[in-house]
């Protein structure tokens, strides 16, 4: 069963009234039956929507709905994130947040197969993504596929 992690732009997005929030309702309960596929995420994400106040519970009702685990953060994952976070700003001037930064190295050390998220600064650009996969296949970590729910392809 491939894994799709779920960043917060995603649960967030589902309250857009362009076509990122059709796009992600309509992605997400399409993966969300197929039986390959299982949709999780890490426990940066639950903090972040129980600190919003404006779409915070509502989403966390998406949550509940489509997340089948929720991943935890770990010492080891803490420091792989810091490194991402270290090495982006110094190549990119790039400053990605530490919840961003947790989800990738999360869903890595996790082994997971996917990062879905509507994130292009910090998560789904490509120099940032080779940041990521050049400080993995140091330590020889397999690098989640990061993408958008349109670009997501089963």
């Amino acid at each position: 069963m491939k894994t799709i992690c779920l960043d917060t732009s995603i649960l967030f997005s589902v309250f857009e009234p362009d076509w990122r929030g059709t796009v992600t309702n309509l992605r997400l309960n399409e993966i969300s039956k197929n039986e390959g596929y299982m949709l999780v995420s890490a426990d940066v994400v639950v903090e972040e929507l129980k600190t919003d106040f404006k779409f915070g519970p509502a989403a966390l009702k998406y949550y509940e709905k489509w997340i089948k685990k929720t991943y935890k953060t770990s010492l080891e994952s803490l420091a792989l994130s810091r490194e991402y976070i270290r090495e982006v700003w110094d190549r990119l001037g790039i400053h990605i947040p530490r919840a961003d930064a947790a989800i990738v190295s999360i869903s890595t050390m996790n082994e997971l197969d996917y990062i879905l998220t509507w994130n292009f600064e910090h998560l789904d650009n490509v120099a940032v993504i080779r940041i990521v996969r050049e400080i993995n296949a140091k330590r020889k970590f397999k690098t989640p596929v990061i993408t958008n729910p349109k670009d997501f392809m089963p």
